[in-house]
């Protein structure tokens, strides 16, 4: 048994040295943002989001161009779907061990809240129901693509993985 694995240890060694390296991009993905609360009688909300990418890639042996896919998802609240907000893209020349950063646009997110309006004066006020309307946040992809192949995803929740493949 010991003579087997003397003889099987080195084989797998040389394979591993000789084996080609792989252009997996690594993503690091923060999103960043600023909201606007609703006040007093005011049930509209304004949301500010905006993605910051950080993209590295060890194993590259050379300078590669890549380009950075994002989208935001948002909750349709008049339909009750997901749906994809807004997208952009961006080209970065990656050097081989050093990170490259780039920030995303502003994408605004606004909605209102479902909640109740006074509709009669008098005595006994009546109150009429205004369903909720626009697109609140729900979630963020983001992809690197070197020659068209995906090398790196990024997600902000399990469902959006499954958004993407819909897409």
């Amino acid at each position: 048994m010991k003579a087997l694995l003397l003889i099987m240890l080195p084989a797998l060694l040389m394979l591993a040295t000789t084996a080609p390296a792989s252009d997996n991009v690594t993503l690091q993905v923060d999103m960043n943002g600023l909201h606007k609360p609703h006040a007093g009688n005011d049930s509209s909300e304004e949301h500010h989001r905006w993605l910051e990418i950080t993209a590295s890639a060890m194993s590259l042996d050379q300078a590669k161009t890549v380009t950075i896919e994002w989208r935001f998802f948002a909750d349709n609240l008049s339909t009750g779907k997901v749906v994809e907000h807004a997208r952009g893209s961006e080209v970065l020349e990656l050097q081989p061990g050093r990170p490259a950063t780039l920030q995303g646009r502003d994408t605004v997110f606004s909605y209102v809240r479902q909640h109740s309006e006074r509709s009669g004066g008098g005595r006994r006020p009546i109150y009429k129901k205004v369903e909720a309307s626009g697109f609140r946040y729900h979630g963020w992809a983001v992809t690197a693509r070197i020659d068209g192949k995906v090398l790196g995803e990024a997600y902000s929740s399990r469902d959006i993985v499954d958004k993407m493949k819909e897409n």
